[in-house]
């Protein structure tokens, strides 16, 4: 059985992006990022052409990740950006995370609770969330690969030196982006 936690600090955590969120500009509907046409995606970030070391890598190195390049494993469906993972310099705080994902979804998009998983199946433990967006529902409809349902899945952790992950509020260096719905019994 793997714990779950949710409580007081995600609440507040959301209260905080939201208002963030309220009183600045990220998550404009102009950024490029998830749901975006992944020639404008390209154009905002451009492709890695060596020794990339995953499936594709876009935008700058990032110091200080498990991640080399800002993206990699990058997904699309029907020429549209639908999944990625986000390298994150080692040390970015739970809420800067957030703040970072929503800033590559539209304006519209409202984030869940966050649920940490303390020890999964595999041993690792990280902070998932869910995203719903109506302009990503309108990009890509209800119905798509894996338990979609217009949910835009967030997993936060840190990565380390042999893929084992760790999820410290204070230290984040990866987010997973997927298109579909997680939750407690995620493996991280």
């Amino acid at each position: 059985m793997r714990p779950v936690t949710r409580g007081c600090a995600s609440v507040a955590a959301a209260l905080i992006m939201t208002l963030a969120l309220m009183s600045s500009n990220v998550g404009a509907s102009s950024s490029v990022g998830y749901g975006s046409r992944l020639t404008q995606f390209r154009h905002r970030f451009p492709a890695v052409t060596t020794a990339c070391g995953a499936l594709n890598c876009f935008g700058p190195t990032v110091k200080d990740s498990s991640a080399k390049y800002e993206f990699t494993y990058l997904t699309t469906l029907h020429g549209r950006v639908d999944g990625f993972d986000l390298a994150l310099p080692r040390g970015t705080s739970l809420v800067r995370a957030e703040l970072t994902v929503a800033s590559l979804l539209p304006a519209d998009a409202v984030m869940g609770y966050v649920d940490v998983i303390h020890h999964d199946a595999l041993g690792n433990s990280c902070a998932v969330y869910n995203l719903s967006s109506k302009s990503i529902e309108q990009l890509f409809g209800t119905t798509k690969r894996g338990a979609w349902n217009g949910n835009v899945g967030v997993e936060l952790t840190n990565v380390g030196p042999h893929g084992t992950t760790r999820y410290l509020p204070t230290s984040i260096d990866v987010a997973l982006v997927v298109p579909s719905y997680v939750g407690g019994r995620t493996v991280c």
